[in-house]
């Protein structure tokens, strides 16, 4: 799901720091993390997809820091493609960007997996408008 770090700068800024695993819908393993999910909700009566609780969740959580005034760096990986999936929709919606893709709108960007060789980015840097991506 998700882990973070909440970071405190000066003039009471804070920036926190969000990496965040979605599942793949991967049914036929047993031991994938979407039924590792699937059980764990099933178990507390909720019989909603993993995916649609943990997009539903994963958004309240960001509004909950947006509107406490913080900035975000997200990493994730989607297990879509970030360019047109939900993810990319949700981040939309609120009003964060892909860092690399920012600084790079004309170029594919690299595979973060060895499976993935259709040059369709599935991991991805969001970043809150007041957090500049700059290069190296």
């Amino acid at each position: 799901r998700w882990s973070w770090l909440l970071l405190q700068g000066r003039h009471g800024y804070y920036t926190r720091c969000v990496t965040a695993y979605r599942p793949c819908k991967t049914t036929a393993n047993l031991g994938s993390v979407y039924n590792q999910h699937l059980r764990y909700w099933r178990n507390k009566g909720e019989f909603e997809c993993p995916l649609a609780l943990f997009d539903q969740q994963f958004e309240e959580q960001i509004q909950e820091w947006l509107q406490a005034g913080e900035q975000l760096v997200i990493g994730i990986d989607a297990n879509e493609d970030i360019w047109v999936g939900q993810t990319a929709a949700m981040m939309d919606r609120l009003g964060l960007q892909d860092a690399v893709l920012s600084l790079f709108p004309s170029q594919s960007p690299p595979e973060t997996n060895l499976k993935n060789d259709q040059e369709i980015p599935i991991d991805a840097l969001y970043v809150t408008p007041g957090i500049i991506p700059t290069t190296a």
